[in-house]
């Protein structure tokens, strides 16, 4: 028995597609290779911090603040796309952004510096960045009231390779969380 061309054909185009879907790594996140998340990224970075330098006056100089993911971050840090953002690659962001063409999850933060006249909540941001799609270390930029911080800190929340900054200056610093 002979089945119709017309029957043949959308039998062909139909294969084709499946195979296209099946066999294209760039089809949705079907196959998901991050292998952490929010709360992974949240172990790590949330809680108080205190950083400790020695300013350009000579002077050691202790500043205390909290890191906590921003809210907005945190109500749509769900959402997910079905369509990876680059055909080579893929970026994810714990918010709602444009695609660029890398292996990266941002997770916006805030931050409260904890001063004697009391709490502080400051209106510029931060970020923790995490390179590659496994967990091992992050890195962290922030503004503490002009005062730049850039630094790593790792999945275990310890950081490393810290470095304060300002209009003039760039000075190695040791960065400790008192508490998660």
């Amino acid at each position: 028995m002979k089945l119709p061309k017309r029957l043949v054909k959308l039998a062909v185009v139909a294969v084709i597609g499946v195979a296209a879907l099946v066999l294209n790594p760039w089809f949705g996140e079907l196959a998901d290779d991050f292998e952490y998340d929010a709360p992974e990224l949240r172990a790590a970075v949330e809680g108080t911090w205190q950083l400790s330098f020695v300013g350009q006056d000579g002077l050691s100089r202790k500043v205390t603040f909290t890191l906590a993911q921003a809210a907005a971050a945190a109500q749509t840090h769900a959402a997910r796309t079905f369509v990876r953002p680059a055909a080579a690659c893929g970026q994810r962001s714990l918010v709602r952004t444009a695609g660029a063409c890398s292996d990266f999850t941002e997770m916006p933060l805030e931050i409260v510096l904890l001063a004697d006249a009391g709490p502080q909540r400051q209106p510029e941001a931060a970020h923790y960045f995490v390179y590659g799609t496994k967990f091992t270390t992050g890195e962290l930029i922030a503004d503490l009231g002009g005062l730049g911080l850039h630094t790593q800190i790792g999945s275990d929340g310890v950081a490393s390779d810290v470095r304060v900054h300002d209009q003039r200056d760039n000075t190695a610093a040791t960065l400790v969380r008192l508490q998660p």
